[in-house]
């Protein structure tokens, strides 16, 4: 994948951050903490952290031990969102708004670098998505809100190296190509 990547993109291989959402967001941890000396940071946003008693996945604490130093966001869902009428907040909602602040304080503990964002009521429930995917739509997150902040710990973690990039656009076939 990173070599994919070098291959496409001119990178500074410092500057990987990892992203990861829902279930994701433990495999992002994971993956950062195996290998610390490959990411710059780790982003999460609405994650699952702890998974079942007994389920033989590994605890992700006990992992952090190796990565002290590496550079973790956390972005946790609306405390207060708009709702539908009769919409009520659900057990896994809050559950995983208390497992991210659990998460956060666990990791600072350990003396990692860590920013936990509980994104804030915007104009709208979306959240992270883009207005195109509507009221209930599939990147029901957050708070668009945390956009900002989320770039805002980019740049404190990444400096004068932080890109936004675009994928690279598509050839047109020529005419009479064989694919």
């Amino acid at each position: 994948c990173f070599n994919h990547l070098k291959k496409l993109y001119k990178v500074n291989e410092k500057s990987f951050v990892l992203d990861g959402a829902g279930k994701g967001a433990y495999g992002a941890l994971r993956l950062a903490f195996l290998n610390p000396d490959m990411f710059r940071g780790v982003m999460t946003r609405m994650g699952m952290f702890f998974p079942p008693p007994d389920s033989g996945v590994e605890n992700l604490l006990e992992l952090a031990e190796r990565a002290k130093s590496q550079n973790i966001l956390i972005v946790s869902g609306q405390i207060e969102r708009p709702r539908l009428p009769g919409e009520t907040i659900s057990k896994e909602e809050t559950a995983r708004r208390e497992d991210a602040r659990e998460l956060a304080a666990k990791l600072k503990e350990l003396g990692m670098n860590v920013r936990l964002i509980e994104a804030r009521a915007g104009r709208s429930r979306l959240g992270f998505g883009p207005p195109e995917v509507g009221l209930g739509g599939a990147m029901d997150f957050g708070a668009s809100s945390a956009w900002d902040d989320i770039a805002g710990w980019l740049k404190d973690i990444l400096g004068d190296s932080a890109v936004f990039i675009k994928p690279p656009k598509k050839q047109p076939d020529k005419v009479g190509e064989k694919k």
